[in-house]
C-alpha cells in the first residue's frame, strides 16, 4: 500500500478508535486481517476485533456500529466498495478471549494482530490465551507498512473519553443492562441469520452470547 494512502487510513483509524473509548462496554479494539501483515491493498477494508465487557458483547457492538455509521466508514454486508471501511466481523467478551477456530485460515487473520487500544492489559491476555497462533507461519508482506501502524498504535486511553464511557455504562448496569443485552442479542442474531450469505455458509458464521464471528468464504 502506498505511504500516502496508508497515512490517510491510519488517521481515519485513529479518529474512530478514539471515539470507541466512549462506547459503553468496549474494552479493546484489535486490528486483524491483511493490514496486520502489510498485505492490504487500496481495495482492502479494515478488519476489527472488538472486545467487550463480560455479558455486554451485543450492547457494545450496537454502539460500535452506530459510531462506525456516523464516521461514514462502516462496511455494509454487500458493499461493492469496501476500501478503507471498518469491517466489524468479530467480537468477543473480555472473559472469553479464545480465538476460534484453531485452523490455518483463522491464523491467517489473527497471527499478527495489532493492538489499536485496550483497557487493563487485555491485548496481552489475548496473546497469552491464543498461543496456538504461533503454530502457524503467516508471512509479513510489508514490514514497513506494519511498522508504520505500530508507530501510532496502540493509542493511550483518554481520561475524558473514559469518563464519558463510564457515565454511559451506568445506564446499562445490573438487571436493566442484562435485559438490553438480551434484546440486542436477539435482534442482531435475527439480522445475521436472515441473510442469504448466512444460509449458504453457516459454518463461518457464529452468533452466540459469548462470540460473534462473521468470516464467510470469499467466492
Amino acid at each position: 500500500m502506498e505511504v500516502e494512502l496508508l497515512d490517510r487510513r491510519l488517521k481515519k483509524m485513529e479518529s474512530f478508535v478514539r471515539s470507541l473509548q466512549t462506547a459503553p462496554g468496549v474494552r479493546a479494539v484489535i486490528l486483524t486481517g491483511s493490514m496486520t501483515t502489510g498485505a492490504a491493498s487500496e481495495k482492502s477494508d479494515i478488519d476489527l476485533l472488538i472486545i467487550s465487557a463480560p455479558k455486554r458483547l451485543y450492547t457494545a457492538r450496537f454502539f460500535v456500529t452506530i459510531l462506525a455509521i456516523l464516521s461514514g466508514n462502516k462496511r455494509r454486508v454487500y458493499d461493492k466498495n469496501p476500501a478503507g471501511k471498518f469491517c466489524l466481523n468479530f467480537s468477543l467478551p473480555s472473559d472469553k478471549l479464545d480465538i476460534l477456530p484453531h485452523d490455518r485460515r483463522c491464523a491467517g487473520f489473527h497471527r499478527h494482530i495489532i493492538n489499536l487500544w485496550d483497557s487493563g492489559g487485555i491485548f496481552e491476555q489475548i496473546l497469552a490465551e491464543n498461543s496456538w497462533l504461533k503454530d502457524y507461519d503467516v508471512k509479513i508482506e510489508s514490514q514497513e507498512n506494519v511498522n508504520q501502524i505500530k508507530k501510532i498504535f496502540p493509542i493511550k486511553s483518554s481520561k475524558k473519553l473514559s469518563s464519558i464511557q463510564k457515565i454511559g455504562e451506568l445506564f446499562f448496569y445490573g438487571w436493566f443492562g442484562d435485559f438490553i443485552e438480551n434484546v440486542q442479542f436477539k435482534i442482531q442474531k435475527s439480522v445475521v441469520e436472515s441473510r442469504l450469505m448466512f444460509k449458504m455458509d453457516k459454518y463461518r458464521f457464529v452468533v452466540e452470547k459469548n462470540e460473534l464471528r462473521l468470516h464467510p468464504k470469499k467466492r
